[in-house]
């Protein structure tokens, strides 16, 4: 008889409450589990001995961290605080409130442990991206535990085994329906049934397509009006010279305080892909007449109409001019994904973006100088 995996008879993979009680658990009950976690997660020396774990224990002031672990080796007491992210993004201020020395030395004095311990902070993750707000914190997914486990099972507990087992199937699964190859057909991959998979693989597209001279990107989803979409957008610094702190409107300037970059969407529910060319206020701002001077918003549209004009005829034949010209959309290219390999799909879209940020760049120059070559 088949084995029946209880996170998904439960529905239950993608909660973190149910994640942080399982891995309480199995601390508390497997030797064998906290030593791959120390060594695969925390990177703690095998001599290291577990001592003990809490999970969403509070610090006053601070927050509610999903765990803290703490071991031994010899004299050398440490602490670990893991902020554990699966499907969601990070609270406001969240891992910065956590890095602060008070905050670290509120939670050693809860655990009567002395001053010199060593504490570390964990962003640990289901997406290998994800990176947390403060630098203080190291970034891990969850990979490195999966290969323990898949390499060395868990057998001193045995609900602890059948959990984990169960579990690590999940991971695999996420894991496996999320990575691309060059053969994969890219609207399939993008479309998987496996939560957030999707998400997974569009990261790791978005990764490869790149174009060299841009020197940012940031991948994000969004679900407006109920029509998700997954984005991606790339740009450099010559493109968004200064960023305006958000309640310091009276200062904007429309020679510094502008945004460009290129994005690209790919939407769930038409499964299309497209390239968008974007000129925004920096930080963006719907509605900006409400909160700037008319000549300074009429600066800033000029600007704008003059980057769009500057932009004609240096863009690939497949973008589509925004009729607008008081929208934030420059142009659009509609990419046909239809029986495109991963490798097809990436070598088109790498070719119009490489040739977008060249023409941007050009575009940028002759709006400010008149040429397009320096």
């Amino acid at each position: 008889m088949e084995e029946t995996n209880i996170f998904k008879v439960l529905g239950v993979s993608t909660k973190e409450d149910v994640l942080t009680n399982l891995l309480e658990y199995c601390f508390n009950t497997s030797r064998q589990f906290s030593s791959l976690f120390f060594n695969s997660i925390l990177k703690w020396p095998a001599t290291t001995q577990f001592d003990g774990v809490h999970v969403r224990k509070n610090v006053p002031g601070y927050g509610t961290p999903d765990m803290i672990i703490s071991g031994r080796r010899t004299d050398t007491p440490r602490v670990a605080l893991i902020e554990l992210k699966l499907h969601a993004i990070e609270g406001l201020d969240q891992t910065d409130r956590y890095a602060q020395s008070e905050c670290q030395s509120a939670i050693l004095a809860q655990l009567d442990f002395p001053p010199n311990t060593e504490f570390h902070l964990i962003f640990l993750t289901l997406f290998p991206d994800q990176k947390p707000n403060s630098h203080r914190f190291r970034a891990t997914s969850f990979r490195p535990i999966l290969r323990a486990l898949q390499k060395t099972p868990v057998s001193d507990d045995r609900l602890g085994s059948q959990l984990l087992s169960d579990w690590t199937e999940c991971l695999d699964e996420f894991y496996a329906a999320g990575s691309l190859h060059n053969e994969d057909a890219l609207t399939t991959k993008l479309s998987s049934n496996v939560p957030g998979a999707g998400f997974l693989a569009f990261n790791a597209f978005a990764a490869s397509i790149k174009p060299a001279i841009c020197d940012s990107y940031k991948s994000d989803r969004s679900s407006p009006q109920g029509r998700p979409f997954y984005l991606v957008k790339f740009s450099k610094s010559t493109w968004h010279p200064l960023a305006l702190l958000q309640d310091e409107w009276r200062n904007f300037d429309p020679s510094k305080h502008f945004d460009i970059h290129l994005e690209c969407q790919f939407h769930l529910r038409t499964k299309k892909l497209n390239v968008y060319i974007h000129y925004e206020t920096n930080p963006y701002k719907p509605n900006l007449g409400s909160n700037i001077s008319a000549q300074r918003l009429a600066d800033h549209l000029r600007r704008r109409r003059e980057f769009k004009a500057a932009l004609s005829g240096l863009l690939s034949d497949q973008f589509v001019p925004a009729s607008n010209d008081r929208v934030n959309q420059i142009a659009r290219a509609p990419i046909p994904l239809e029986e495109l390999t991963v490798s097809d799909a990436r070598k088109q879209v790498k070719r119009l973006l490489s040739s977008s940020a060249d023409a941007i760049d050009k575009a940028l120059l002759k709006s400010r100088t008149g040429r397009t070559n320096p």
